[in-house]
């Protein structure tokens, strides 16, 4: 009789994602493989769960087709594939995770958040110019942390530029902002400061450099 409760009850931790609890009780069954040959699969695949070897966890819920919860297991394979990546910082790896199961638990969240600290990470590492489509498709999405993290690139960007006295440079940096924060003043502070260095220039006979104030600013 335990055997048949054991099986069970494993069983039962699978159906309701307990992956850990499942295998404990599952392999308490000697010879339960040879036993119970399906239901020896269905908890198989959630002990690949338990190894974080969750593609091949996923792969093998999918197999049972509709057995049980299997459906719903292949999911929280996936999902917690995407949460391991987050964990490493893979965050390419467990943007690709959560995008493939939009419907499960909070994997849209996830899904946003991965994408916004892949963005942050390039723009670490200098790669503004990969990390703002990520940045703006999130934007879009009403991903207020994205709208912030734009301003404040463009800010810092445009300070950069300015430090140099590139001030045409720094209004042209600013102006992907526009549509994601309050920074009229500071436009309007470049733009300023870029004529007025234009006009210098030109005045000095450094033409070409005038241009190039005059062409940042319109």
């Amino acid at each position: 009789i335990s055997i048949f409760n054991n099986k069970q009850s494993a069983l039962e931790k699978v159906d309701t994602l307990e992956f850990e609890k499942a295998v404990a009780i599952f392999y308490r069954i000697p010879f339960g493989d040879k036993l119970f040959p399906e239901e020896s699969e269905y908890v198989s695949a959630a002990k690949m769960v338990v190894d974080n070897s969750f593609s091949d966890a996923e792969s093998a819920f999918i197999a049972l087709g509709n057995y049980r919860n299997a459906a719903t297991a292949a999911k929280e394979a996936r999902y917690q594939a995407g949460m391991q990546f987050l964990s490493e910082n893979d965050f390419e790896n467990a943007s690709t995770a959560f995008y493939k199961i939009p419907n499960y638990r909070d994997a849209v969240e996830q899904w946003q958040y991965a994408r916004y600290m892949r963005a942050s990470n390039l723009i670490s590492n200098g790669d503004i110019d990969t990390a703002f489509p990520i940045l703006t498709t999130l934007a879009a999405e009403g991903y207020s942390d994205a709208k912030t993290l734009i301003v404040d690139t463009c800010i810092q960007t445009a300070k950069d530029l300015e430090s140099q006295g590139s001030y045409g440079a720094a209004y042209q940096a600013l102006l992907p902002a526009e549509d994601y924060g309050d920074i009229y003043t500071l436009l309007t502070d470049y733009r300023e400061q870029a004529y007025y260095k234009g006009v210098n220039e030109y005045r000095s006979d450094d033409f070409s450099s005038a241009k190039a104030q005059f062409a940042c600013i319109g």
